[in-house]
Order: structure tokens, then sequence, then C-alpha cells
């Protein structure tokens, strides 16, 4: 069962291949953990969200360290400008998660990570206002939205992932309120009234984007630190990088996000962990 109370990118692994007949034990396995109850995880799931080395964080920007990181070895990404040849996205009851196919998976190298990664999905995570939103904070700062690009080790499965130490490699990026809608999200958030009981929670989206569309133009300036899956059973394999640079989002396309339902009929929202204590770990951030 410790599988299946996997984060959003697992549960999305699980849910894709359901049948109709299997999808209301799913939905009870989805259930079972809550984002009403995040102030308990680390009693809940004591061995691991009672962690040490436990995400989101608070990033104080004062206080990280520079490193090396992009200055002589940048991050890299290969397959970040080809447009997926499919990409379905569904309602997990926890958040909209996304999943790109390609011919050849987008990878991530370089920049201070140990090995490449290949993409597996992105997801995100939001506020019930434009106040709130994001899981990391810089300088106890929320943003009402955040991204997350899941990658895993290139060669290893997602179980042989989440038992090795950096074993997932996930990028942050924040949203920033704007007054026009960001056109790298309309394609995906027009389709969230698809995703019903007669669809299963799931939907294509039609003429996906390069995932590129949603990185920001600073690709050079991030934060590096180590930490964890932020929802059950928040296992401490996780290499984070954070980006700098926020990205546009209009208020209406945080009111698609919204329009999602949880397993309860209510409103999918205020969807993020809490920050974590850093427990002595260092933030490094890759610009002078």
């Amino acid at each position: 069962m410790v599988a299946l109370l996997l984060p959003s990118f697992i549960s999305f692994i699980i849910f894709a291949g359901a049948t109709a007949s299997q999808w209301s034990y799913l939905r009870a396995v989805a259930s079972k953990w809550s984002y009403s109850t995040k102030d308990n995880w680390d009693e809940e799931y004591p061995k691991y969200c009672a962690g040490y080395r436990q995400s989101p964080i608070n990033i104080p920007t004062r206080e990280t360290s520079w490193k090396w990181l992009g200055t002589l070895l940048p991050l890299k990404f290969s397959g970040y400008d080809v447009e997926p040849t499919s990409m379905t996205a569904e309602n997990n009851f926890h958040t909209l998660s996304v999943t790109p196919a390609y011919l050849r998976k987008p990878r991530i190298f370089s920049g201070g990570l140990s090995s490449p990664y290949e993409l597996l999905n992105f997801h995100f995570h939001w506020g019930s206002d434009e106040t709130k939103g994001s899981e990391h904070t810089i300088n106890t700062v929320q943003y009402p939205l955040e991204l997350h690009l899941v990658h895993k080790l290139v060669g290893q499965t997602v179980d042989d992932a989440l038992e090795t130490s950096q074993g997932l490699a996930v990028l942050g990026i924040f949203f920033e309120l704007s007054s026009t809608d960001n056109p790298a999200l309309t394609r995906l958030l027009n389709i969230t009234s698809k995703l019903t009981t007669e669809n299963n929670y799931t939907a294509n989206v039609p003429k996906p984007n390069a995932l590129s569309s949603l990185l920001p133009d600073d690709l050079s300036s991030y934060y590096r630190y180590e930490g964890s899956l932020t929802t059950p059973v928040c296992r401490e394999v996780v290499v984070w990088t954070v980006f700098k640079q926020p990205l546009p989002v209009s208020k209406s396309q945080l009111e698609k996000l919204r329009s999602l339902k949880d397993i309860n009929g209510e409103p999918v929202q205020d969807n993020y962990r809490n920050p974590l204590p850093l427990n002595g770990r260092r933030v490094y951030r890759s610009w002078l």
C-alpha cells in the first residue's frame, strides 16, 4: 500500500492504467492522505515525514551560499523544446497532474547534478486565494502558484529512484499574479472542466506546447538543496532546483485550477505543505 500513497506523479502512473471497475478502489486509496492534516503528517507517516531533510523549505536569501553550480557547468535541458506527441492531464484529487509523452523523454543534466535525469511528469500547487499557494517560500513570501517538474535518474525505475539518495530531481518554478493570461498554460487549463467522473478524471491536452514554455527565461539563477517529496510518504530522495525568476499567471487561470474537485466534491485548493526546518542543511544559489 505504500506505493499507492506516494505523491501525485506516482499516483498518476497507477491511475492512468485503471479500468472503470478499479476507480472506486483507487479513489479510496487517494483519500488516505489529505492536505487538511498536513501539519500532522510527521505523526501519520513518521518513517519519512518526520525526517530531518524535509521539503518544502523557506529560502532565506541572505543565508544562501554561492556555489559554482551554474557558472562553469550550466544546468542543461535536452528535449524541452520538443512538442510532446501527446499530453494527458488528471485530477488525482490532490492536484492537476500532467504526463506528456515523447519518443525520447526530456532530460536535465549538468549544473551540479550528479547524473542525468529524465522527466516523469509535472504538477501544480496553489492556494484558495492569490496570497498563498506555493510550497517553497522566499524570505517567507509565498507565491500564488508553484510548478514541480519531476525527474528520475536515467536508467532507474521509479521504485529504484525512490530508494536512492538523489534518485529524483525536481524543478520548482514560481508564478506571480498577472493581469493577463499566461499563454503557455491556456491549452492545459482549458481542459480542467473535462476532468470529471464521466471521463475518469483524465483528459488529453490538445496540441500541447513544448515544456520550454513553462521554464523561466533565466535558467542560470536558481537555488539548490537536498530534500524530500512534499506529500506522503515524504521520502528524502530529492535534489531540488528552485528557480529565482517567476512566471506570470492570471487570476482567471488560478480559478480554473480551483475549479477541480477533491474526493469529497470540495474544491482542490491550499494543496501545499508548509515549509519545514532546514535542520542544518545548506541552501546554495547559482549566482554571485
